[in-house]
């Protein structure tokens, strides 16, 4: 079935009142014009400062110290795992272990001692 303009404004205007209406935002502005409609949000700085304290509150930094606790306790027992090994141990993607990595190396808690291949880690304080 073939959607007019006004219709698909009127569907994106449902699911936006939708989004807004459990998300506590600002209703959306929707406009049919020709062969477009166009969505506008107003700027709400109360409704940025709720959202940035809520983001603050969902993602604490412990989650992240908590993957670098696993991450040395994973190299104390077996110094020689690859980041690929360790992201299937830990149920967490290669990039996100090397990020880790990266930052553990960074603060002088891990260094790699030997080549990439072969190679192995050194915990140097924890």
């Amino acid at each position: 079935m073939l959607r007019t303009v006004p219709s698909c404004a009127k569907l994106c205007q449902n699911i936006a009142i939708d989004f807004c209406w459990n998300e506590n935002a600002p209703f959306p502005k929707i406009d049919a014009q020709d062969n477009y409609f166009y969505v506008t949000f107003d700027r709400s700085n109360e409704y940025l400062k709720m959202v940035e304290t809520e983001t603050v509150q969902r993602t604490p930094e412990r989650s992240g110290e908590k993957t670098r606790e696993k991450i040395i306790q994973s190299i104390k027992t077996h110094p020689d795992i690859t980041t690929k090994d360790l992201a299937a141990s830990l149920g967490s993607s290669e990039k996100n272990i090397e990020w880790h990595i990266k930052r553990l190396k960074a603060q002088g808690v891990l260094k790699r001692v030997g080549p990439d291949k072969g190679g192995q880690w050194e915990i140097v304080s924890s």
